[in-house]
């Protein structure tokens, strides 16, 4: 095996790591451990453009399947971050509303004379 072979073999495990470390980062929620690896990823995946674009340096086969589950799992990992991302907006959206109800609410007295009006707790325009 050449050294150009054996650098993407090793830059495909790499990726590999890391996007098993993303994917527990996505079981766990864990925002920022997942914004650390955005960074790697793209570090590593242009070193192996770099190296294949050469030419002269074909991927062993091994390398070639370990980049087939490497692509498997990049694509479930962006389903996952979409997914992520899908339910923060629409919990945006549920404190937004809830924020706006907050406002609407208020308290009154004798009279019908206003005692007490609710004020911003959260959202954009606290």
């Amino acid at each position: 095996m050449s050294a150009g072979a054996r650098e993407i073999t090793m830059t495909i495990r790499m990726l590999m790591d890391i996007g098993a470390r993303e994917a527990r980062a996505l079981a766990r929620r864990n925002i920022e451990e997942i914004v650390e690896f955005v960074d790697i990823k793209h570090t590593l995946a242009g070193q192996l453009e770099a190296v294949l674009a050469q030419g002269d340096n074909p991927p062993a086969e091994d390398a070639r399947r370990d980049l087939v589950r490497l692509r498997k799992l990049l694509i479930e990992n962006e389903a996952r971050l979409a997914a992520m991302r899908d339910n923060i907006a629409r919990a945006r959206v549920r404190l937004e509303k809830l924020v706006a109800a907050e406002r609407s609410c208020g308290v009154y007295g004798a009279h019908a004379k206003a005692r007490f009006e609710a004020k911003p707790t959260a959202g954009r325009n606290a």
